[in-house]
């Protein structure tokens, strides 16, 4: 039963995912909803629940969506990049960045696709370019050599 729980609760995220790639953002929340409902435990429709929230501008649902993934598996790198994300649009930047650090400790720095994932999230957080002075560029990168 279980297993069958998780497979609708996929099936819904898998139609999540073709809306979101048309940007159809609300359609992708509503699937999202359904992934959710179909198995609440299922961090990955949670984190895709708040990518969804994040793109509809709806940031503090999409902050508690990405906690809610975070409850479920810490270990889950994705949901710490969204939620950097959404601290920084909601102008929270130390909280940003204690997140950005958290989800590379959680192996996503392991691989290089991990690692381009969250030098686009830095990137994004700092507007595609280094933040504040000189000193910051060597700060992000030694956060990537560690």
């Amino acid at each position: 039963m279980e297993k069958d729980t998780r497979l609708r609760s996929d099936q819904f995220r898998a139609e999540a995912a073709g809306h979101a790639a048309t940007g159809r953002w609300e359609e992708a929340l509503g699937a999202c909803e359904k992934a959710t409902m179909a198995d609440p435990a299922n961090a990955g429709a949670w984190y895709d629940k708040g990518v969804a929230l994040e793109h509809l501008g709806r940031l503090d649902e999409a902050l508690a969506a990405c906690e809610t993934a975070l409850q479920i598996d810490a270990e889950y790198p994705e949901p710490w990049r969204e939620k950097a994300i959404i601290l920084n649009k909601l102008k929270r930047p130390e909280e940003a960045l204690e997140a950005f650090d958290k989800g590379l400790k959680v192996g996503a720095e392991d691989t290089l696709e991990g690692r381009n994932v969250f030098v686009n999230t830095i990137m994004t957080i700092v507007g595609g370019r280094l933040p504040y002075h000189k000193s910051d560029k060597w700060k992000i990168r030694r956060r990537f050599r560690q």
